[in-house]
């Protein structure tokens, strides 16, 4: 075994593997040839203040850095593969860029990041996972690349200051609770490639007052729009096959916009007080 010794701490490394990090030192430098970080490597260590982690790093394990609630900024290593689940999750870091070559983002990597202001996805992500930005309340914008598939349950739940969304089209399944209480959506636009949009999706989002869905969309979850108190309308294009119960606001005289009011499809579960028009 190869003990790197930095500044009275310590960082037990083997084979390119860091093992743990044990010390006092407020900035550690992950040494060059480092590949891989494991599994609660730097766990809990608050007091640390600053941390370089070199491009040679490919993977990060599950809760590698969970806690380190000290450093206020973070660069992620451009041959980055593999963040593991809760790997950074209650760090305070202002601005984040997830590298090119980092292809799903797991579970509640990043979640619970109260400082959390400037987010980069690059095109290449596929996957975004459960949680994995959840109470990023001081996230303001967003945009959502073409090469995401999937976007995880919760995976933006209540990113309240959240303002400007953006999807590129590429997106077919938006599951449950993913914008849930993001209080701060006013407007938004689903992208062409969506075809399912899963139950509570946007629940709470209180002033969101203005909802695009595109034709190719086939499924509308339960609860998808549940306390939109300002969404007063909304089309419906042809596509869309099922829209569970209370999928829509339950606010008086919320109108469904369709092409045909007289032939609304079997599956759509509309409730007693919407209003039905057809779109001019």
């Amino acid at each position: 075994m190869n003990e790197d010794l930095q500044m009275g701490g310590c960082l037990v490394i083997e084979d390119g593997i860091l093992e743990r990090y044990i010390g006092p030192d407020s900035e550690v430098d992950i040494p060059d040839g480092v590949i891989c970080i494991l599994d609660q490597a730097f766990f809990r260590k608050s007091h640390i203040r600053k941390i370089t982690i070199p491009d040679t790093v490919r993977e990060i394990g599950d809760l590698a850095f969970y806690l380190c609630c000290g450093f206020k900024e973070l660069k992620l290593p451009l041959e980055l593969k593999r963040v593991g689940k809760n790997a950074f999750a209650r760090c305070y870091f202002r601005s984040l860029e997830i590298p090119e070559g980092v292809e799903v983002v797991s579970e509640s990597a990043f979640s619970l990041n109260h400082n959390l202001k400037e987010l980069v996805l690059h095109e290449g992500l596929r996957e975004i996972g459960r949680s994995a930005f959840s109470c990023c309340d001081s996230l303001k914008e967003l945009t959502i690349p073409s090469t995401v598939r999937i976007i995880g349950p919760a995976a933006f739940y209540a990113c309240s200051l959240l303002s400007d969304l953006v999807f590129r089209d590429g997106v077919t399944d938006i599951e449950r609770d993913v914008f849930s209480h993001a209080v701060g959506l006013r407007s938004v636009e689903l992208p062409r490639s969506l075809k399912r949009l899963g139950n509570n999706a946007f629940e709470y989002c209180e002033n969101l007052s203005d909802v695009t869905l595109n034709e190719g969309l086939e499924v509308i979850g339960s609860y998808a729009f549940k306390g939109c108190k300002r969404l007063k309308e909304l089309y419906i294009p042809d596509s869309v096959k099922v829209i569970k119960e209370g999928a829509l606001p339950d606010t008086r005289g919320f109108t469904v916009i369709c092409r045909d009011p007289k032939n609304i499809p079997e599956g759509w579960s509309l409730g007693k007080s919407v209003k039905i028009k057809a779109k001019k």
